[in-house]
Parts: C-alpha cells; structure tokens; sequence
C-alpha cells in the first residue's frame, strides 16, 4: 500500500495472503477515517496509525482552490468555479457506480482527496461510454467526458496546490490524475448545411428577425453570422468595441463580468455593411449592443434565438455557434485558412479546419451573403443565382468586404 503525506512517499507490506492483504489495508484506511465512499473506491489513502497529518477532503479542496482562482494564470474564477463542477462531478459519478446508489451532497465533499487519481480518469471514461454504441453518439459523449476531465485536470493546477500547501493542507500529488490520458481520435471534419439551409436562415434573419418589435435576436444573430463573436462575445458587446477608421473593426477585449477567450483580446474586421446595419440600433441609454436589464438576463434570452435557428434548419444544440461557423467556412473557402483562424481567434489553423470551415468546397451560398448583404431578392430568386455559380455562369465578388486580398 502506498502512503504519502505532504509530497512524502512510503510503503506498507500488506502480506501475500491476498484476503488479509485486503482486509489490513481497509483497517489502515478506516484508521484515518477513510471509510464509506472511498472504501468503496478502492483508491490509495494517506498515513496509518494515529498520523500526523489528515489529507484534504474533497471539499476542502475545492474551497481553497476557489479562494485561491486569483493563483491561476489563464483562467478567471467564473472559469475556475467551472473546473471545480467538473472536478466533483467526475468524482460523484464514479462514487455513484461503484456503490450502486445516489450519493449527497455533504458526502461527496468528505471523500479524501486522496481518491484524485489516475484509476479516478479510467473509471470515468469507462463509465461514460457504458453501453454507448459506437458512431455519432459515441464520439459526442466521448467528446464531452473529454471536456469535464481536463476541467478537472486544469482545477489542479500546480501553481495553486503548491500555494494551498504553503497554506497547511495536506494535499497528495496530483501528476498521475493530471497527466492521465483522454479520449482520442475525436477530430471530424465540419460539414456545412446545405445551401438552401443557409440561404433560408441568412433571408429569414434579415426579414423575420429585423421585423420584430425588439431587436435583440436580430442583432446576435448578425454579430454571429457576419463577425463570428461567440456567445459570451455578443452577450458582453460593447459599441465601444467599435472603431469605425478605414475598414471597420470590433475590438473583443475584457470588460466588467467578460474576459476574452485565453485571455485574448482580438481585433475582427468586418464589413462596412454590417457596420452601418448595426448603428442603426445604437441609442445613448445602451453601452452593450444587446440591451437589458443584466448580462445574465440576456444570455438566458438567447435561449428564444438557439430554438428560432433550430427551427430553421440549423440542426445544433448550439445553434448560435453554427452562425459563427458559417462565418468561419465562408473567410476559409473565399479567402484563405489563415483569415479565418484570425478573425475566429483560434490558437492554430489546425482548430479552424477541421471544427469550423468545412472547406472541402466552395460555397456560393456563402459568398452571396456578403456578396449582397441585404440579400433583397426573393429567396427563390437567391438559391436560382447559387445555382448559377456553381454551374460557373456566375462568379463571386466579395474579395473587398473585408480588406483582405484573395489568393486563388
């Protein structure tokens, strides 16, 4: 059995009589009060006999790391407090399975922390994709055990649990939990709807949407599909973002509730259209493009536009995201890959291929879209013309919406 306290390491000889091997290292773990759930997990614990020192629970884990989210280096503590769901959600559903019954609360954050291990990593992916057939469904839920664990893995950073034990807790090393692999090989190629899909959500936006008596959904939707602003972006859009020199620019950057993305502010060209569109809706009363009463009031109001989008053809949970992507594909395929990952704010190309663009083809669909932004013609008329470009009887000529030069 392997002890280790305060980043001290020993080993106890259980014997080699498996039975009482087993029973001895349960009388070593009840000693320090190490019993119910994480006996039941069968992970190591810390110290025998009458120890010098009680390993951190659960809950004391996460209560120090949250005081201590200021210790992270690329993370808020909206981001950190993230992290931390996922950290006890991993840990609650594999206590859950292996005790076969639901587990509290108060309990879950009484488990040692000793339990944060690599075995923790195997039995969650394991009992993620329990029963799963292999296919689409397979590859999301793999998708989304993917996201909670490195949540998990980025809540126990080293720079802060070497602070909390600066601090007095007694915390055991994390290496093994944090640099347990993951789920692989889940990269597919993003593939576009089909144009009259695109075309019919672009008419729809710019007629039933500007039609309504508020134009919070109209304008999301065009801060989504002509400049790629992501959910959080739109939500905290300021028309100080805007500068209105030369080629028009939205300046993501931080402001009160909001950080950008890696803490990455970015600069997003876009058109003198949208640009013009969007003033349209400016009032002095306003300082975020997307009035209301409170942040939060008008993200859960979004939750109108995800189903309106869904309704239209755009067949995705995030449906708002789907408006970026089309953003995406259409910079990728009129202009090049490296247009699209700077304006999208990627960190590699790589990212921008194979989730975002869907560049295996060009789309006029797209192209019409900025082509005539205010897209007037009937949408018979529009999907008759994306007709007409694809047979080559018609070529695009968007190449100076943006400012930037094509190269094919």
């Amino acid at each position: 059995m392997r002890i280790q306290v305060k980043g001290r390491r020993s080993w106890i000889k259980l014997g080699e009589d498996r039975k009482k091997a087993t029973a001895k290292a349960y009388e070593i773990a009840a000693a320090v009060g190490a019993g119910g759930v994480s006996a039941q997990l069968g992970i190591q614990q810390s110290k025998v006999q009458q120890p010098k020192f009680t390993v951190a629970t659960l809950g004391e884990l996460i209560d120090g790391i949250e005081l201590s989210s200021g210790v992270f280096e690329m993370a808020t503590a909206t981001t950190v407090h993230e992290y931390l769901l996922s950290l006890k959600l991993v840990v609650r559903e594999v206590a859950e399975q292996k005790l076969g019954r639901k587990i509290e609360n108060e309990e879950i954050l009484k488990v040692p922390s000793t339990n944060i291990t690599a075995a923790l990593v195997r039995d969650f992916r394991n009992l993620r994709i329990q029963g799963v057939p292999e296919g689409p469904e397979s590859m999301s839920t793999k998708r989304t055990a993917n996201g909670h664990l490195r949540n998990a893995q980025a809540a126990l950073s080293p720079l802060v649990i070497d602070h909390l034990r600066d601090q007095g807790l007694s915390i055991p090393d994390f290496t093994p939990f944090r640099s347990s692999p993951l789920f692989k090989n889940l990269r597919t190629i993003y593939v576009l709807p089909p144009g009259e899909v695109i075309m019919g959500v672009a008419k729809a936006i710019r007629e039933e949407l500007s039609a309504r008596s508020t134009p919070l959904f109209y304008l999301a939707a065009l801060l989504a599909s002509q400049a790629g602003l992501r959910r959080k972006e739109i939500v905290h859009a300021k028309w100080t973002w805007f500068e209105a020199a030369g080629q028009p620019v939205i300046h993501v950057q931080e402001g009160p509730g909001f950080t950008p993305k890696r803490n990455r502010p970015r600069r997003v060209k876009i058109t003198r259209w949208l640009f013009n569109e969007l003033q349209k809706y400016k009032t002095d009363a306003d300082e975020y493009i997307l009035a209301g009463s409170c942040r939060w009031w008008v993200d859960n109001e979004l939750h109108g536009l995800v189903q309106w989008l869904q309704l239209k053809g755009i067949n995705a949970e995030k449906a708002i995201h789907e408006l970026r992507k089309l953003f995406g594909a259409f910079l990728a395929g009129y202009y090049d890959l490296t247009v699209a990952q700077r304006q999208l704010g990627h960190s590699t190309p790589l990212i921008t291929n194979d989730f975002y663009s869907g560049i295996d083809h060009f789309n006029y669909a797209l192209a019409k879209i900025w082509e005539q932004p205010e897209l007037s013609d009937s949408l018979e008329e529009l999907l008759a013309q994306v007709v007409a470009a694809n047979q080559g009887e018609v070529a695009p000529s968007a190449e100076s919406a943006f400012g930037f030069r094509r190269f094919h």
